[in-house]
């Protein structure tokens, strides 16, 4: 993933963290029902993925980022703004020290 530019993926949590955490625009394709619908919408929704309804369609929406300096720019912002890199060293320490839950 570190080189490259988009990545076509089913929006399972695992690839989908680590595009995140590599700031890399998704083209998303035949998400299991329930999660991967739920982590394709969301994805969408904010920016950071377009979802494709077969290959042929995954096919263009690559290209169109490849071409789109622009597009694959606005994403990799929008990206930026929903990921979070350091979200397993907050969790650890809210487990460790107990943050949130009034201690």
């Amino acid at each position: 993933m570190a080189v490259a530019d988009v990545i076509v993926t089913k929006p399972g949590g695992l690839t989908t963290a680590e595009a995140l955490a590599k700031k890399l625009p998704m083209v998303l394709i035949d998400p299991l029902p329930e999660q991967e619908e739920l982590n394709a919408e969301f994805l969408e929704r904010n920016g950071a993925a377009i979802q494709a309804s077969d290959e042929n369609t995954a096919v263009e929406l690559v290209m169109d980022l490849l071409r789109n300096d622009n597009l694959r720019q606005r994403m990799v912002e929008s990206i930026g703004k929903i990921r979070k890199p350091d979200a397993a060293r907050e969790a650890a320490q809210h487990i460790i020290w107990g943050i949130g839950n009034g201690e």
